[in-house]
C-alpha cells in the first residue's frame, strides 16, 4: 500500500501490473483516501482507476467507493467527496458506505408519483406496478429483477419520466434504443428493448394502452450465442492451473467445473447446505438464479475437493470475516473473480509454455459449466437429465406436473463426469506413449 502525494500527473501515470490491484494512499488528505489502480485483465484490457476511502465504523474496517471512476471524476473532485464522507462520519456519526447503499436502494425502488398529481398512467407509476405485480409477485429470478429495474432507472426513466405511457410512440422507442447503442452499448439496448416489450404487453393486458410501440422494432445489437467449451487438453491444463492456486480460488474453480453449477451459486456454497451423509448439496431458492431450490448430488471428486477446504465459517469458499446482520461473527463469500481468473490464466500459460499441458484459448468462467454439460452429453447423458443438473426450467405441460427430482439420474451423470475428470487430469498430457506389440518369434 504505497503512500504519496497524489497529483493529476501522477494519477494519470500510475499503472498496476496485469491482474493485480494496488491502492495509492494520498498523504495530502490522509484519512484513508486512495487511488485504487487495477491492472489489465482479459475482460478489462485497459485496467481501471477508482477512488476509495478506508475508514473504521464502530470498530470495523470499511471501504467507500467514490463514483464515478477516474477520469470521469478528477482528483480534486474526488478529494472533496472524500472530505464530505469523512465529515459525515466524524460530525454526525454516519456510516458513509451505508448511506450510499440506502441512496442506491431508493433509486432502484422509486415510489410511485401521486396519482392526483400526474395521473395513474405516467410511466413511473406503470413501471412501479409492473415491477411489483408482475416481476416480484411472480417470483422472477432476483438477478433478472435487479437487471430489469436498473435498465428502467438508468435508460428509460432518465428520458421519459413524467410522460403518459400512451404518449410514447414507436419513433420514441427507436430513438431511445439508438441513443443507447450509440453510447457503445448495443447489448444494453437489446435488454432495454426486451424490458419495454414486456412492460407494454403487460399494459395492453391491463387496458392501459391499446398497442405496443415496441412491436416491429428490431434489436439494435447482434448477439451470438456462446458456444465455447474447453477441449480435453484445455480442461487438463485449467485443472492443473487451479491446483497451483491457493484456497479459496483453486478449489473454487475445481468445484465449479465438477458440479456444473453457476459461478455465483458455487461462490455462495454454505456448509449448512451440504449433507455429507447423503452426499448432496441443496441450494435454497434464494441463492439460485432460477429462484428454485435445487439438489446437486456430490460426486466422490466433489467430496474430495470439499475435504481439502477449511471448515471454519459459514461459507465453503471465503476470503475473510465480516460482522453478521445481528452483530454476530460471520464470513463473506468470495468475490474478485476477474482477478482470480487472470491468475488462473497466468498459471495456464506457464504450464503450456513448459510443455506440461495444452495451450488454453480465451474463455470465460461460465464456459466451465458449458464444458461440463458438453462432456456429459458425450458420455451419453440424456438431455433432460442435463437440464435437471443445470437447474433449467421445464416450461412444457409435462414439466409443470412432473415434480420428480431425478436425484438418482443426476447422481449417475455427475459421478460419470467426475470419473472422466479424474481420469483426464491424473494422466500427464504429453507423456502418453503407445505400447508396442512385441514381435512374435518366427515358427521354426
Amino acid at each position: 500500500m504505497p503512500k504519496m502525494r497524489l497529483t493529476d500527473a501522477a494519477v494519470q501515470r500510475i499503472k498496476a501490473p496485469p491482474g493485480q490491484r494496488v491502492d495509492y494512499f494520498d498523504t495530502l488528505l490522509g484519512h484513508g483516501f486512495a487511488l485504487r489502480v487495477s491492472g489489465p485483465t482479459p475482460r478489462g484490457p485497459q485496467g481501471r482507476k477508482s477512488w476509495v476511502v478506508l475508514y473504521r465504523f464502530r470498530g470495523q474496517l470499511k471501504r467507500l467507493t467514490i463514483e464515478p471512476d477516474y477520469p470521469a471524476l478528477g482528483l480534486a473532485a474526488a478529494r472533496e467527496k472524500a472530505r464530505e464522507a469523512l465529515r459525515a462520519l466524524k460530525d454526525r456519526g454516519e456510516d458513509p458506505a451505508a448511506a450510499k447503499a440506502q441512496v442506491k436502494a431508493a433509486i432502484r425502488q422509486p415510489a410511485p408519483v401521486p396519482i392526483e398529481a400526474c395521473g395513474p398512467d405516467i410511466i413511473e407509476n406503470v413501471i412501479y406496478e409492473f415491477m411489483r405485480r408482475y416481476m416480484q409477485a411472480r417470483k422472477r429470478a432476483p438477478r433478472y429483477i435487479e437487471e430489469t429495474r436498473r435498465n428502467f432507472d438508468k435508460h428509460v426513466l432518465s428520458r421519459w419520466r413524467g410522460r403518459l405511457l400512451s404518449s410514447i410512440t414507436r419513433r420514441d422507442v427507436i430513438e431511445l434504443l439508438d441513443a443507447i447503442a450509440d453510447e457503445g452499448k448495443p447489448i444494453a439496448a437489446n435488454r432495454v428493448r426486451a424490458a419495454l416489450s414486456k412492460l407494454f404487453n403487460r399494459s395492453i393486458q391491463r387496458g392501459i394502452v391499446e398497442a405496443s410501440p415496441v412491436a416491429m422494432v428490431e434489436r439494435p445489437g447482434a448477439e451470438t450465442e456462446r458456444e465455447r467449451a474447453l477441449s480435453d487438453g484445455e480442461i487438463r491444463t485449467v485443472w492443473q492451473a487451479a491446483g497451483k492456486l491457493a484456497y479459496p480460488f483453486g478449489p473454487f474453480f475445481k468445484m465449479a467445473l465438477t458440479t456444473a453449477q453457476r459461478r455465483s451459486e458455487v461462490a455462495a456454497m454454505r456448509w449448512a447446505d451440504i449433507d455429507l451423509d447423503e452426499q448432496t448439496w441443496t441450494l435454497p431458492a434464494a441463492l439460485t438464479k432460477a429462484n428454485r431450490a435445487h439438489v446437486v448430488p456430490l460426486s466422490p471428486l466433489a467430496i474430495k475437493i470439499l475435504s481439502e477446504c477449511p471448515h471454519a465459517g459459514i461459507h465453503v469458499f471465503t476470503t475473510g470475516r465480516r460482522r453478521g446482520p445481528n452483530g454476530g461473527a460471520g464470513d463473506a463469500p468470495i468475490s474478485g473473480f476477474s482477478r482470480a481468473k487472470a491468475m488462473l490464466d497466468e498459471e495456464a500459460v506457464k504450464i503450456a509454455e513448459a510443455g506440461e499441458g495444452a495451450p488454453v484459448g480465451p474463455w470465460r468462467l461460465h464456459d466451465l459449466r458449458r464444458t461440463a454439460a458438453t462432456v456429459m452429453g458425450r458420455l451419453r447423458i440424456a438431455r433432460f437429465v442435463l437440464s435437471r443438473i443445470l437447474n433449467h426450467a421445464d416450461q412444457s405441460v409435462t414439466g409443470i406436473y412432473d415434480r420428480y427430482e431425478y436425484l438418482d439420474e443426476k447422481r449417475r451423470a455427475l459421478d460419470a463426469w467426475g470419473r472422466f475428470l479424474e481420469n483426464l487430469t491424473n494422466v500427464p498430457g504429453g507423456n502418453i506413449v503407445p505400447l508396442r506389440r512385441e514381435a512374435r518369434p518366427a515358427n521354426t
